[in-house]
């Protein structure tokens, strides 16, 4: 009779997921291999079947279609086809993630049977293979770069995009074609990864990308879609972009996205991604405490920053300003504007100080000044 896997991870037979996880991270950190290289070879060889004990039943009772079949066909029905765990000696741990991912010599038990997600998932212990419920997936979602002026983000706008997504082609029904058969990239529809981190074995599954996850693959391909199952269409979406969205924001709008290739399937949506398309070198928008808040880089004379001035700005909305320069301003200093920003927040002018290039004649009176402004200059030094 084989081992009982909760017994061997020493949890309860309705322990959590997370109960499950625990006592397996406990239990290969103590039996892991490269912590008994220095043992002896009794305590080595001993690590080494433990740790293929516990992997073999973390293996199974964290997945929940194989805890399932375990817990109903029982010890002597289910895991008695595996022959217990001697078919396992000598194999590294590495040997046995390549037997779960269903790769090398390791995915198959003495020969007698397929890999070890092959008898659980393809109808292992004898038992006839039940089909497969017909899996139904929603269109994939269909993203959209939206670019924004900076008077869009000042004011906030309307747009409407025009954008292609995909539709299921009207001669195959979504199907690719004629004549199924099974995928020859995954194991129904499912492609599962695993790899050793550190001492914990992590196992990834996601859908397969060559069926899309139904597990087959059509034989005779549809000549109107290539295959593909789809074709392209034009949508337009009406969009309200208030003001103050930030560059990297986005919005989703449901269902406007690319059609499912099973009728029973819902669309995907649109995701529509906010890019800044102005001059970064003048503006720049920053989310502040109380919302973003607008930078605008301005030439301001070096006379007008030495004596001050008053200077008429418009800003990105249109409207006019007009923004006092306080005496002695520096480069770089900022000018804030109350309430003249986004949604009432500040407007924050960056002084960017200019100098004039002048071809002085030697006898100008322009000359003259700029000696005396530099003999003033030299008084304050």
């Amino acid at each position: 009779m084989s081992k009982d896997y909760y017994e061997i991870l020493g949890v309860k037979h309705d322990a959590t997921e997370a109960e499950i996880k625990k006592a397996y991270r406990k239990l290969s950190l103590k039996w892991h291999p490269d912590k008994w290289v220095n043992g002896t070879e009794a305590e080595k060889k001993k690590a080494t079947e433990k740790f293929q004990e516990i992997s073999v039943a973390y293996g199974v009772l964290s997945d929940k279609e194989k805890r399932a079949k375990y817990d109903r066909f029982g010890d002597e029905d289910g895991a008695g086809g595996f022959g217990g765990f001697g078919d396992f000696g000598g194999m590294s741990p590495e040997e046995i993630i390549n037997m779960f991912a269903g790769k090398g010599p390791g995915s198959s038990f003495g020969g007698g049977f397929g890999g070890f997600g092959d008898m659980f998932n393809r109808g292992g212990f004898g038992r006839q293979h039940q089909q497969q419920e017909e899996i139904v997936r929603p269109g994939t979602d269909k993203i959209f770069n939206l670019a924004l002026s900076i008077e869009d983000v000042m004011k906030g706008t309307t747009k409407t995009l025009e954008y292609e997504y995909d539709t299921r082609c009207p001669k195959c029904g979504g199907k690719g074609g004629s004549g199924l058969a099974d995928c020859l990239h995954c194991d129904h529809g499912r492609i599962i990864e695993t790899k050793l981190e550190g001492h914990t074995m992590i196992r990834n599954t996601y859908p397969c990308p060559h069926c899309h996850g139904t597990g087959k693959r059509v034989v005779d391909p549809c000549k109107e879609c290539n295959g593909t199952g789809f074709k392209k269409s034009k949508r337009k979406e009406v969009i309200n972009v208030p003001a103050g969205v930030l560059e990297g924001q986005a919005m989703k709008i449901d269902g406007a996205g690319n059609e499912s290739n099973n009728p029973k399937g819902p669309n995907g949506n649109l995701i529509i991604q906010f890019v800044y398309k102005f001059d970064k070198s003048k503006y720049a928008v920053i989310n502040g405490v109380t919302g973003p808040v607008i930078y605008e880089k301005v030439d301001i004379p070096y006379y007008d920053c030495i004596l001050g001035a008053q200077k008429e700005i418009t800003l990105p909305n249109g409207k006019k300003v007009t923004c006092k320069i306080p005496e002695n301003t520096k480069p770089n200093d900022n000018i804030i504007l109350r309430g003249e920003g986004i949604m009432g927040n500040d407007y924050i002018i960056i002084v960017n100080m200019t100098y004039v290039d002048y071809a002085f004649k030697k006898s100008g009176k322009e000359l003259d000044k700029l000696g005396e402004i530099r003999k003033l200059h030299q008084k304050y030094e």
